[in-house]
């Protein structure tokens, strides 16, 4: 069965983690928002880090887009698996939080190529006609508010 043909112009996003705890009790919401606390900690630490291999990341290329994503994100994997190994935190936890950093820097890297092909298409256009283009920025992190 074929795929559908996605639509250039539009963003497609998967739903990760949606779940509701009825009524928790205070232990219970003390270990969630320990739990949370401790994986925001953990990404906010290593994005940074991440970060610094933007370049050799960027390098990487592929025969098709989706090998070349998957390539990056592996690579970022692989990178940040040393600095998640000692941190406190489950397994379960330091898997995902290698996933997360590894498609935060891979989306990143995809609106990187996409600025660049952009700004490729409005120079070959008429100078009267060119529109400036923003570079997009390179993701980050919320701010940790504390519980009241």
């Amino acid at each position: 069965m074929p795929r559908e043909r996605r639509d250039p112009n539009f963003c497609y996003v998967h739903k990760t983690a949606v779940f509701q705890i009825h009524n928790p009790s205070t232990k219970k919401q003390r270990i969630l928002r320990d739990a949370l606390r401790r994986n925001h900690l953990a990404y906010s630490k290593l994005l940074p880090l991440a970060l610094e291999k933007l370049d050799e990341i960027s390098s990487i290329s592929g025969s098709t887009e989706f090998k070349k994503n998957k390539a990056r994100i592996g690579e970022v994997k692989k990178y940040v698996a040393g600095w998640v190994k000692p941190l406190p935190l489950g397994n379960a936890t330091k898997v995902g939080l290698q996933g997360d950093l590894a498609n935060a820097v891979a989306a990143h890297l995809a609106l990187m190529d996409a600025y660049e092909s952009s700004c490729e298409a409005e120079m070959e256009k008429p100078e009267d006609e060119r529109k400036e283009v923003s570079k997009p920025g390179v993701p980050t992190f919320t701010r940790l508010v504390p519980h009241q």
